[in-house]
């Protein structure tokens, strides 16, 4: 099953925030998808999914770049 946000109505697309609302959360630690669940559960080690909204961000590939910054 591949996780998708509530969408507003059932024949609506699945309702994803602004990039920009996206990369703030995410820059604060936070679910990109919700804004509530955390994203780390150490130092660079990133959740399997969120735990308010479910989304799968373990499958999201940081490759390099997580120790640069």
């Amino acid at each position: 099953m591949r996780w998708s946000p509530t969408p507003a109505s059932s024949d609506a697309t699945p309702v994803l925030p602004p990039l920009g609302l996206a990369l703030r959360r995410g820059l604060v630690g936070r679910c990109p998808a919700c804004g509530e669940g955390r994203i780390f559960r150490s130092y660079l080690k990133v959740v399997d999914h969120c735990a308010v909204c479910a989304a799968p961000l373990g499958e999201l590939r940081a490759d390099d770049a997580p120790p640069y910054f």
